[in-house]
């Protein structure tokens, strides 16, 4: 008996890869932004003492304009059309907000984009609480610390 395999291509599959890589070098890209290792650009003697930075040029697809509410903005671009997401089928809702993110390092910026994001959307507001425990380091839950104090803690 002969046997023969053969791959066929998939093109959602190839353009996946595609993306997988475009967006692994822009991970790559961003985290030399935060770490300050670009080298593009000149340094420049802030006043006052401050360290040095290095400047570099963003790509205009990445910049917002200058702008008085800069949060709200931010909103407007990743979140176009949030004020009428009731309107879509509860599928398409979900795909929405899967398909769009804001990062922020800070629980406290966190908090404010989303209760902005919120504020943007009719109907009634729900909150669900969850449980909160601290893991030690031998990966049991530590009972010692309350989860009060676990919810005040802002990083």
């Amino acid at each position: 008996m002969n046997m023969r395999l053969s791959l066929q291509c998939n093109d959602r599959f190839e353009d996946s890869m595609k993306y997988s890589l475009h967006a692994q070098r822009f991970a790559a890209w961003l985290l030399q932004v935060g770490e300050g290792k670009i080298n593009e650009g000149s340094k420049v003697i802030l006043p006052s003492g401050i360290s040095s930075l290095k400047l570099f040029k963003l790509n205009s697809d990445l910049c917002l304009p200058l702008s008085d509410s800069p949060i709200d903005q931010i909103i407007d671009k990743v979140y176009d059309g949030i004020e009428a997401i009731e309107n879509l089928p509860e599928f398409m809702q979900q795909d929405y907000f899967g398909e769009r993110a804001i990062l922020s390092p800070l629980n406290c910026d966190v908090d404010e984009l989303n209760d902005r994001c919120i504020s943007r959307l009719s109907g009634i507001s729900k909150t669900f609480l969850s449980i909160d425990v601290a893991i030690n380091e031998t990966g049991y839950h530590d009972y010692s610390v309350p989860k009060e104090y676990l919810n005040t803690i802002n990083l």
